[in-house]
């Protein structure tokens, strides 16, 4: 025995609004590549220590570039060849970004609470 819907005084469900479509948001978009990243190997170590791909935040891309401008004002000119960001740490933890430069050169940069370069040590306060 078959029922029709009308004899089984069931309602009848209406379809809602279709979805608006919408620009994704900029905080979800990946920035821009700057120059100076330009030839040069980015990786990112996720927040559980994986393999987090090569892409940097804005707030990384800010760092790193603040970090560069301290490090031309100290001397430092050549060339950036890798930049690794270390997101299971704190951004204020002294080795949250390992910048490599040719030669080999290594920094460290973070977010400090003021903005200095450490030659003998190799750390990088930037603000931000």
């Amino acid at each position: 025995m078959s029922v029709h819907p009308e004899d089984a005084n069931l309602e009848k469900v209406k379809p809602g609004p279709e979805p608006l479509e919408t620009a994704p948001s900029p905080a979800l978009e990946h920035p821009k590549e700057p120059d100076f990243l330009k030839g040069v190997t980015v990786n990112v170590m996720a927040t559980d220590g994986t393999d987090g791909g090569h892409q940097l935040s804005a707030r990384e891309l800010e760092l790193v570039g603040g970090a560069l401008e301290l490090l031309r004002k100290e001397g430092v000119v050549k060339a950036l060849q890798k930049v690794e960001a270390n997101r299971f740490l704190t951004e204020t933890q002294d080795t949250y970004l390992y910048l490599v430069f040719e030669g080999p050169l290594e920094f460290w940069a973070h977010v400090g609470k003021s903005a200095r370069v450490n030659l003998k040590t190799g750390k990088v306060g930037v603000l931000v």
